[in-house]
């Protein structure tokens, strides 16, 4: 009898079974899977390529859900489970983003969504918070958000932009009137 044949045959038959032991050795498991990875990379990622060829919409569909598992799994942990802006409060899940508090995280800009996969395997590293896209920018443009009106800094970069804005309505080019020359 082939090998492929007995062992479907036999997982059809034992299929219970071998579920529960797995439930209860997942860690052995992982860790036997782990192995094999370590001494055959190339064997894993050949299949995984060719999988990924074979089933495009589901390797696409996997990608977002592993993406969006991992971003709500970071927001979950950042915001204490409220899912909300430190500064603001905006709770639109599509809105809200990481921040580095101290404004070191150039470096892991260039990451993009692997940032997120880094932060959970480090175990949730401190000096993150959960902001909106707009306080985000705020922070990073002016170094303070808006929403933090108290704040000597913003009341005249505040000033500055009145400012600015009124020297420029008066640059602004009058209109001509549309009275024909006589």
């Amino acid at each position: 009898m082939n090998i492929k044949k007995y062992n479907k045959e036999y997982y059809k038959k034992n299929r219970e079974k071998i579920l529960e032991e797995r439930k209860n050795n997942r860690n052995n498991i992982n860790k036997r899977v782990r192995e094999r990875y370590r001494e055959n990379p190339e064997k894993f990622s050949d299949r995984s390529k060719k999988w990924r060829q074979k089933n495009p919409e589901k390797s696409k569909l996997n990608n977002v859900k592993n993406r969006v598992s991992v971003k709500f799994d970071i927001l979950n942990y950042y915001s204490n489970g409220k899912f909300e802006c430190a500064c603001c409060g905006e709770n639109n899940y599509f809105f809200l983003t990481l921040d580095h508090i101290n404004n070191d995280g150039k470096k892991d800009r260039k990451l993009g969504i692997s940032f997120y996969f880094k932060l959970r395997n480090n175990n949730y590293p401190e000096g993150i918070q959960i902001l909106c896209w707009n306080c985000n920018s705020a922070k990073g443009i002016f170094g303070v958000c808006p929403h933090n009106d108290k704040n000597k800094r913003m009341k005249e970069i505040e000033r500055f932009l009145l400012l600015k804005y009124k020297v420029m309505e008066d640059k602004k080019p009058k209109p001509l009137s549309n009275n024909k020359a006589e």
